[in-house]
């Protein structure tokens, strides 16, 4: 899942529609473009529960254009006048909550696969210290052979003269 967190703006300075629009255009003419962050961003028309959610892709003066409308609430018709601002929307807020999610999901993969890259180290280390058991106890049996076969080499060599 792509989450994006679009910026805002500080206390969500409002601008007003100068022209009405219909629920399927994709460019809104507004008071004051310099109202709004750069694109792509969201904007919402009205100010209660029947307001409607657009993200826009482009900004130019006193222009929000390439418009995806009724990204929250319903695409409608809204009349000139009507408030339109970078406000903190439901949008938002769940996006950001996900965001968080998938941060502490991947620190905890991140977790998990240290302590297993820990865990396969520590078998390493235990295999290695074993291992270097074993060669000095072959190395002790190859002294201890060496040490039979010249004692074995002397009596043979005593009863032979």
């Amino acid at each position: 899942m792509d989450i994006t967190l679009y910026p805002g703006l500080a206390f969500s300075p409002q601008a007003e529609l100068s022209e009405g629009v219909g629920a399927a255009d994709t460019i809104l003419k507004v008071s004051d473009s310099s109202r709004f962050p750069p694109p792509p961003n969201l904007a919402t028309i009205g100010t209660d529960e029947d307001g409607e959610t657009v993200l826009y892709t482009a900004l130019a003066e006193g222009l929000l254009s390439g418009c995806v409308r009724g990204v929250e609430g319903a695409a409608r018709a809204w009349q000139a006048g009507e408030v339109v601002a970078r406000n903190f929307t439901a949008k938002d807020h769940n996006d950001l909550i996900a965001a968080v999610l998938a941060a502490q999901g991947g620190a905890l993969g991140a977790r998990q696969a240290a302590e297993a890259a820990q865990s396969t180290a520590n078998a390493a280390g235990t295999a290695a210290v074993a291992a270097q058991a074993a060669a000095d106890g072959a190395q002790s049996a190859a002294e201890n052979a060496q040490s039979a076969a010249q004692a074995a080499q002397s009596t043979a060599n005593a009863a032979g003269t």
